[in-house]
């Protein structure tokens, strides 16, 4: 098996992007605290480049397709640097109370009428949209009516607006999720951020993105992979999986690799984890 894989150099300049990181960097000023959504699969390599200066919960999102016991250390490492972190399903909304509870505890509301405001955003991909509908959903467990956007209620000197996910404490979520620019340091980088679907299939291409995934796969030992595609044994490279998979369902190339990336993004393949511990400075 493949002991290094040829990451390409990845050609990637979203200028859309830019504008969004913008605009979240101009609204921190309204909000008490920022809740960064990273992927639990890539904790480290799905983080932004933009300064937050603003008390932050970095959420760990899709805990159910990582590796929790090894995201679990990586997490506990970056804490101990001093980041608020927590691991979070938005699929079963688990821990959405202790996330809540965290928030009490590190941002209370200066006046206990006005409540706390916070804001969402993280690199494309992580799961911010469906973060922010279990934040609705939790809120309509104190409400009959749908949440409505609200405007700035007397006293709060806020301008934007928002919905109520939480009476106690009073908590509102900034109705926008932010689209945030990943800080890029390296080509592997890139390439573990387009496995999980952060960066457009199309800029690295889905043949190299599922080439790569059968690298992660092998060589963290997991062959969950050979018995879902109903194959003999491992195999090296996309080329070796085609060679099999072709003939047995007529399928071109594109097709083939399309497929294999889809399950891998459902969790069919088990559970993964790309970051490794020492991607964290001691």
């Amino acid at each position: 098996m493949r002991t290094y894989f040829p990451c390409p150099s990845i050609n990637w300049y979203p200028g859309h992007m830019y504008k969004a990181t913008k605009n979240i960097s101009k609204k921190l000023h309204q909000v008490d605290i920022f809740l960064e959504v990273r992927d639990a699969r890539a904790p480290l390599s799905s983080g932004n480049n933009l300064p937050i200066n603003k008390t932050k919960i970095i959420i760990l999102n899709k805990i159910d397709l990582c590796s929790v016991a090894y995201t679990q250390k990586l997490m506990e490492k970056m804490k101990q640097s001093g980041e608020h972190i927590i691991m979070y399903s938005a699929t079963t909304n688990q821990n959405i109370n202790t996330l809540l509870k965290l928030i009490k505890e590190i941002a209370p509301a200066k006046f206990q009428t006005v409540g706390s405001w916070m804001m969402i955003g993280g690199v494309p991909n992580v799961g911010k949209s469906s973060i922010i509908n279990s934040f609705r959903a939790h809120s309509r467990g104190f409400t009959n009516k749908n949440p409505a956007k609200i405007g700035p209620e007397p006293c709060v000197t806020k301008s934007i607006s928002g919905f109520k996910v939480s009476m106690n404490p009073i908590i509102y979520l900034v109705d926008t999720p932010g689209i945030m620019m990943p800080k890029l340091e390296n080509n592997e980088q890139a390439m573990k951020l387009a496995l999980i679907g952060a960066i457009k299939d199309e800029i690295v291409g889905v043949d190299v993105i599922a080439d790569y995934m059968l690298f992660c796969y092998n060589k963290i030992g997991n062959f969950n992979y050979v018995e879902k595609l109903k194959l003999k044994e491992p195999v090296d490279t996309l080329n070796d999986l085609m060679a099999i998979l072709k003939p047995r369902y007529n399928w071109d190339e594109l097709s083939i690799a399309k497929n294999v990336l889809k399950m891998f993004r459902e969790g069919k393949f088990g559970r993964i984890t790309l970051d490794k511990q020492s991607q964290l400075a001691d």
